[in-house]
């Protein structure tokens, strides 16, 4: 066979031809699993971020000892319990405890599940999670309008 002008065409233009499928498929595969946003509002917790360092400065500030116990269990099911200790060591009690779990790659499995305040001082709750693998457990604790703590901290569910 004899290489010609019309080969040479056809093997260039084939050759790009593969790399733009290549790259379409490449994007359409992206935007189609992209999950959004791990966190709500950025702009406005970007411009409020002194804010969020003078509250990480109050919280380390605050003496609380906070103490959070993850119990897995079969089936996904995770227990949480939150002990809440005042600088004087004594239980924090009547506080508002939340727990959110969320998948940190992947939106629309978040779970808040429902926290008892079972001692003086200690919070628990349970969720089932509907996926295994890596899962980020973020705890607040307020009183009222007053923010005393937060943590967001990683798991894995087997």
């Amino acid at each position: 066979m004899k290489l010609t002008g019309k080969h040479v065409f056809l093997m260039v233009a084939g050759f790009f031809l593969i790399i733009f499928a290549a790259n379409g498929l490449l994007v359409y595969y992206a935007l189609d699993s992209w999950s959004g946003l791990e966190t709500e509002n950025p702009y406005e917790k970007g411009v409020a971020y002194n804010k969020e360092i003078a509250r990480a400065r109050a919280q380390a500030q605050s003496g609380l000892d906070v103490k959070i116990k993850i119990d897995p269990q079969p089936d996904r099911i995770i227990g949480v319990t939150v002990a809440a200790l005042d600088k004087a060591s004594k239980p924090l009690t009547g506080k508002t405890v939340k727990i959110r779990l969320f998948r940190p790659a992947k939106e629309g499995f978040d779970q808040t599940p429902r926290i008892y305040e079972n001692s003086p001082g200690k919070y628990s709750g349970q969720a089932q999670l509907p996926l295994p693998g890596i899962w980020d457990l973020m705890v607040d604790i307020t009183d009222g309008d007053n923010h005393l703590y937060q943590t967001k901290s990683r798991i894995e569910v087997k």
